[in-house]
């Protein structure tokens, strides 16, 4: 009996060397840390994946360059409403100005400079499309609701290559178009330039096929005294 109990101790002393646990500082890289099985295998993920799968999910990232600011101005955006290439409402979703504060480290003092850009993330689900600005000073959301008449019509963004502000004159930041149906063929269709340009070709040819279509784009104006 005495023997069977000196073997059981000895197997435990065995069992808790194996699980013993020692503290250490973990010296491996991040992405070991946060997935240790390498489940998502991040090590192959581009950023273009990343923002596929963003565009899959309903979600885009839209960035603007406005240009350089000398002074402050009025800032203003819009959302105007195209049927069938006519104007049919215009909103104003916002009225701000071109200045933000910041500060420094161990600065008590708050600084003052001109935006030079927007940004924009859309996001598109059940017949809204969702749009979060960020003009460095503030966030700021708008909604745009609408409907199909068409099972297989389906709405595109597109961006304005250009958006430097020009003083007093609407500028376009990007469209979100409706397909069109091709009669000949019986299906929709969304063609033309993927990035869109004043007085080019393919933009004029997608804004004139596309039945409904939101211009989203701001202006520059004077500060009221």
């Amino acid at each position: 009996m005495k023997k069977y109990f000196l073997l059981f101790c000895c197997t435990l002393l065995i069992i808790g060397n194996v699980i013993s646990q020692e503290y250490r500082p973990d010296n491996r890289p991040q992405l070991l840390k946060e997935d240790d099985v390498n489940k998502y295998k991040s090590e192959n993920i581009s950023e273009l994946d990343l923002l596929e799968a963003l565009e899959f999910s309903g979600i885009r990232i839209h960035k603007f360059d406005l240009g350089r600011f000398d002074k402050k101005y009025d800032l203003y955006f819009f959302v105007d409403k195209y049927t069938n290439g006519v104007l049919t409402n215009s909103d104003t979703i916002m009225i701000t100005d071109n200045t933000y504060h910041y500060y420094l480290d161990d600065d008590d003092v708050y600084y003052i400079d001109f935006i030079n850009q927007v940004k924009v993330i859309s996001k598109l689900e059940d017949g809204v499309l969702k749009l979060k600005f960020n003009t460095y000073a503030q966030w700021f959301f708008h909604e745009i609701e609408f409907e199909t008449t068409d099972k297989r019509q389906f709405f595109n963004i597109r961006d304005f290559e250009d958006a430097e502000w020009k003083l007093n004159e609407k500028i376009p930041l990007f469209i979100f178009a409706s397909s069109w149906l091709d009669t000949k063929n019986d299906i929709h269709r969304f063609c033309g330039a993927v990035t869109l340009r004043q007085n080019d070709k393919d933009t004029e040819l997608l804004l004139e096929k596309s039945p409904l279509y939101y211009v989203i784009n701001y202006k520059i104006k004077k500060v009221k005294n």
